[in-house]
């Protein structure tokens, strides 16, 4: 990899940034070694939107809270498409109050992502539910547990002006938006 920048943005932190990658880098305090090399993520934002462009291998749920605590974000509604892996998906059985859960491995077209985003336990939360398309053209979705992202996702994140947060149902089993 040809480096064409290497800059320091706050005393802990490196990027540097290729014709083809941006890598952040974390520094170990005390020998000053580069530590944790990643791919991060890119963004624009026009007005209040923003169109978040996400790396193959980053992990969806972890680079999205991240990226609503960098912004201070409080909620927002969010789409994208694309393609993801290792992907864990559940439907929700209300009579249980219980997630059936199903672990997909395999790459699979991003069809939708749909979902919002509040303060659960003073962190950002992300609800999402997704369909996903198979490479046999069948699809299956449900509640979005995790993944990771296998080529790109491209995200459309539109934030209220407001903190919404979530309060456990007893009804449902749940922790439903508290809109009041």
């Amino acid at each position: 990899m040809k480096v064409y920048e290497f800059f320091c943005l706050t005393y802990k932190v490196f990027y540097i940034i290729s014709k083809d990658f941006i890598f952040r880098s974390k520094l170990n305090e005390l020998s000053l070694e580069i530590i944790d090399l990643e791919v991060i993520m890119d963004f624009i934002k026009d007005n209040d939107i923003y169109f978040i462009r996400l790396e193959k291998d980053e992990d969806l749920f972890s680079t999205l809270e991240e990226f609503a605590a960098e912004e201070k974000l409080l909620s927002a509604h969010i789409s994208g498409i694309g393609a993801l892996k290792d992907v864990e998906l559940g439907f929700y059985h209300l009579d249980k109050k219980h997630y059936d859960r199903k672990v997909f491995p395999d790459e699979a077209e991003l069809l939708s992502l749909d979902g919002n985003l509040c303060v659960f336990e003073n962190k950002p939360f992300f609800h999402i539910h997704t369909v996903l398309g198979g490479a046999d053209f069948n699809c299956y979705g449900g509640h979005l547990f995790s993944a990771k992202v296998a080529v790109t996702c491209e995200i459309n994140l539109r934030p209220f002006n407001r903190e919404i947060t979530r309060i456990h149902n007893c009804d449902i089993g749940l922790n439903l938006l508290k809109l009041n």
